[in-house]
């Protein structure tokens, strides 16, 4: 929910304080803390790359602690452990033992990740966390995953698609070459280095007159991607535009993987929250179970979304189904991404 997991290349988003840990932070807090807390050990998660400043997980959970409140760090960790809870109570229910978790990951760069831990090419697995099980009698190993959303917002950011896979599955051919135009833009406004170097360079001087124009140029570029985007789905009927999001939202996987969507009541120390847990096959299916027929607007709003609506059942009205918002990556020297949410949905509660 709080981060872009992939970028232009694919092998296939409230403060608590002031100075502040951002929503990604919190995110990566929440998931450090629920691997510790589903491991047979107890102890901090195994892990394929540094997040912080080349820290580890447990320095990176070190680092977001000491900036936050003793008492915003206590609720943070009880959500945390409920979610295991919740998530050991699941599994159970699902035919996989709790008891004969082995080994967890935080598998925070998704497929690449995954396949380090599983051992496995596993192309649309963007789990946050891996568990290994291992039958004691068979000594047989399996994996399963979930992919953890965090926070208020009652529609969460479902996935990141690059632009790579938006170009396979829309069937627009320009979007990697609208990107590949963007990036000679920024070099001919003298950013020649590395995407980090050009980043850092560019936060010195965003509001110069070649930070602006780099900004303009990203923000003219998401603009003409979600505009492709649009013209190609525009061109698939109802069961195509259906199909789309179901490989945009529940794209097959190699090992099982669950959805956790831990919904806080708010944002501050001692706030509540619930837990939804489900493959996300099943939740995309009660989703556009609600639908006689998916459709696109004639024509695109000229912004940065690319919006799929629905004639809902229950009273004909049509209302968006699924929204992306293409984004770039902290400013425009990184790579651009499509958030995914699914507007009006409610999951079914199951605990």
């Amino acid at each position: 929910m709080f981060r872009f997991k992939e970028f232009i290349t694919e092998s296939y988003g409230n403060v608590f304080l002031a100075e502040a840990v951002s929503n990604d932070d919190k995110g990566k807090l929440f998931e450090l803390l629920h691997a510790k807390h589903m491991h047979p050990e107890k102890t901090f998660p195994t892990h394929y790359r540094d997040e912080i400043s080349g820290k580890s997980p447990e320095e990176t959970h070190n680092a977001i602690k000491t900036r936050i409140s003793p008492a915003e760090y206590k609720t943070i960790d009880g959500h945390a452990r409920d979610s295991a809870d919740r998530m050991r109570t699941h599994l159970q229910e699902q035919g996989h033992n709790p008891a004969h978790i082995t080994h967890v990951a935080w598998t925070s760069n998704g497929a690449k990740d995954v396949a380090k831990f599983t051992g496995q090419d596993d192309p649309h697995n963007d789990s946050d966390v891996m568990y290994r099980f291992k039958n004691p009698k068979t000594k047989k190993e399996n994996h399963v995953g979930v992919g953890l959303k965090y926070g208020s917002q009652k529609e969460p950011n479902i996935r990141n698609p690059g632009l790579e896979s938006l170009e396979k599955m829309t069937g627009a051919k320009t979007l990697i070459g609208r990107f590949k135009a963007h990036k000679k833009k920024v070099a001919s406004l003298g950013y020649t280095g590395s995407g980090e170097e050009n980043h850092k360079k560019w936060k010195t001087e965003k509001t110069s007159k070649r930070g602006k124009a780099a900004d303009a140029s990203k923000l003219e570029t998401t603009r003409n991607i979600a505009k492709d985007m649009h013209k190609a789905l525009s061109g698939k009927h109802s069961d195509e535009l259906k199909d789309y999001v179901r490989g945009i939202v529940a794209a097959k996987t190699k090992s099982t993987v669950y959805r956790m969507h831990a919904r806080t009541t708010h944002n501050e120390a001692g706030s509540k929250a619930t837990h939804h847990i489900d493959e996300p096959s099943k939740d995309i299916e009660n989703h556009l179970s609600n639908f006689s027929e998916l459709m696109m607007d004639k024509k695109h709003s000229g912004g940065i979304s690319v919006v799929i609506r629905g004639k809902r059942k229950s009273d004909g009205k049509v209302v968006p189904v699924l929204q992306h918002a293409i984004k770039g990556v902290s400013g425009p020297m990184k790579g651009l991404a499509a958030t995914t949410k699914l507007p009006g949905y409610n999951p079914s509660k199951r605990g």
